[in-house]
């Protein structure tokens, strides 16, 4: 997309530059399964980066938007938090919230990727934030402000051109939620549809115009339907997972305060199911009935969604956060009353224990298992260091566990000592293991065969097969050839001069005399298992 409107007329690639700033495109492949704001927010980064001159970018520049996002996700959220603690005791949570929304490990890691994730999470936490301003007003009776109602019909527009249905998912089934529990007169000035519908039509309507005269929107309606009603009627790309996935992945992707999110759940759901039962006349504090109304009824479309990726409730993060901190220092005093008993005899607890201690542990024994399998040496000091915070907070737990007084153990510090723990495994994942581990594209880029790839006056052909991560082709700027498992000798006859790359399992089916330019090894995280790239040529 930038290269299409900033490099001069001579040096544009018809097959890899036609879609413009309407259609992204990887190599020569048109991407339509995704709506385009992600990849305008990418292309505004490099640019302001390169100064316009995108031969200049690096990964990171495209990696920028979505850690912007995950920043403002968190900030809008403490503020959320503290709208909804405007006329309650509540204000604190607005903290504990941000900080569990920050050290989420399904937060940092996808901030740390060119993905939509961040931002889908940003508009619908803006959305839900301009919903609870006008359900506010209408719960007391009074006019929502014009600039929350624009507020929340910008931020689902954005949220549409992010990640398609996603956004007004969530917030039209957290809406149909709270008008039912609340059927008051003024929700309908509140929301102003007349004016939603414009910045709908405005925001939108341009887009859709610009792929139908380059691709047509029929060909764009079938992939919708493709993305939207057979990827949750059936499994795409095998990732199919049972109802209740997502409950069991939400343990350690909100850990450590995943420790009291159950016990919050059953608290706030036992009050609204008290309210629908009594018809309303029992009273549940509105935030606490706006952050139901948040998660179930999408949570529960997510659970019966049959593709599943741990990454699709996150827009639901923000709300879980908010709930689960509204309960977590009113335990200490139930935990001074029932004394250690409270966390030593639930097995939840020991469950909740190994999760942080899988959490915490992994970084350093995956260094350890990948540099030995490398014959690297791991320095003895950063192992020092990451295990410190470990071992610390199994110290809090063993001291903490000791019945003092009646005290007995309390979920604060312990939630507390987990964060640090966390937030150092994290560090450590990020600075090295990652770097080392999961960076096959960008060694097989660093080799010394790859140079005459990349070379800008002379650019050798290069083809892959088996191995196809998108990182590739933005290291051969768009030039890579995708090829069947079996195409890699057909490719080699028609470019001699061409440079394969060939994953361990097919190099038996090269049937052309080649030579071996090297080999590179790491783990392909998008499925899971280790592989090994090996860089062929025409044996002359």
């Amino acid at each position: 997309m930038l290269e299409s409107v900033v490099l001069p007329e001579e040096a544009l690639d018809e097959r890899m530059h036609r879609g413009g700033l309407a259609v992204p495109h990887v190599g020569d492949r048109p991407r339509l399964n995704k709506p385009p704001l992600i990849y305008w927010a990418q292309s505004l980064s490099a640019y302001v980066c390169t100064l316009g001159d995108p031969r200049r970018d690096a990964i990171w520049m495209y990696r920028l938007p979505s850690t912007l996002a995950a920043i403002g996700s968190v900030l809008v959220a403490w503020r959320l938090g503290l709208a909804m603690a405007a006329r309650t005791r509540y204000r604190w949570a607005a903290w504990w919230a941000a900080a569990t929304l920050a050290i989420s490990p399904m937060v940092v890691w996808d901030a740390h990727q060119a993905r939509a994730d961040q931002l889908l999470l940003l508009c619908t936490t803006l959305a839900m934030w301009a919903l609870w301003l006008i359900y506010d007003r209408v719960r007391a009776g009074e006019r929502a402000p014009l600039w929350a109602s624009v507020g929340l019909w910008a931020a689902i527009a954005a949220g549409v051109l992010t990640k398609g249905p996603i956004t007004p998912m969530v917030a039209g089934l957290a809406l149909a939620s709270l008008v039912i529990s609340h059927p008051a007169r003024r929700w309908w000035g509140g929301l102003r549809p007349m004016l939603g519908l414009v910045v709908l039509a405005v925001s939108i309507t341009p887009w859709l115009l610009a792929i139908e005269g380059r691709y047509g929107l029929a060909r764009y309606a079938e992939i919708v339907y493709d993305e939207v009603v057979v990827r949750s009627a059936s499994a795409k790309e095998g990732h199919w997972g049972p109802p209740g996935y997502h409950l069991v992945f939400l343990a350690a992707l909100l850990w450590p305060v995943s420790l009291v999110t159950a016990r919050a759940a059953f608290r706030a759901g036992r009050r609204v199911v008290a309210r629908v039962r009594q018809r309303g006349r029992v009273s549940i504090d509105p935030a606490t009935l706006f952050l139901v109304a948040w998660i179930l009824p999408p949570w529960i479309v997510f659970e019966l969604v049959s593709t599943k990726l741990p990454h699709y409730p996150l827009p639901l993060y923000p709300a879980v956060a908010l709930l689960t901190a509204r309960l977590v220092p009113g335990l200490d005093r139930l935990a001074r009353v029932r004394g250690r008993a409270f966390l030593l005899r639930d097995p939840g607890f020991w469950l909740w224990c190994f999760i942080g201690v899988c959490l915490c542990a992994a970084p350093p024994l995956i260094l350890v298992a990948h540099s030995a399998s490398q014959n690297a040496a791991i320095p003895v000091v950063l192992l020092g260091i990451s295990s410190v915070p470990v071992i610390l907070w199994v110290f809090l737990l063993v001291r903490l566990s000791r019945d003092r007084g009646g005290t007995g153990l309390r979920p604060v510090p312990v939630i507390a000592g987990g964060a640090i723990c966390l937030v150092s495994a994290l560090a450590l994942l990020l600075q090295f293991v990652v770097p080392r581990v999961v960076s096959v594209s960008r060694d097989v880029a660093e080799a010394d065969a790859f140079a005459s790839v990349i070379d800008r006056e002379s650019p050798r052909p290069v083809g892959a097969v088996g191995y196809h991560e998108d990182s590739l082709v933005f290291w051969t700027r768009g030039r890579l050839e995708r090829l069947g498992d079996d195409a890699g000798s057909a490719w080699l006859h028609a470019n001699p001069d061409g440079l394969l790359l060939v994953e361990d399992r097919f190099v038996d089916r090269i049937t052309h005399p080649v030579r071996s330019l090297g080999a590179v090894s790491g783990f392909n995280y998008s499925n899971g298992r280790p592989v090994t790239v090996h860089l062929l040529e025409l044996d002359s």
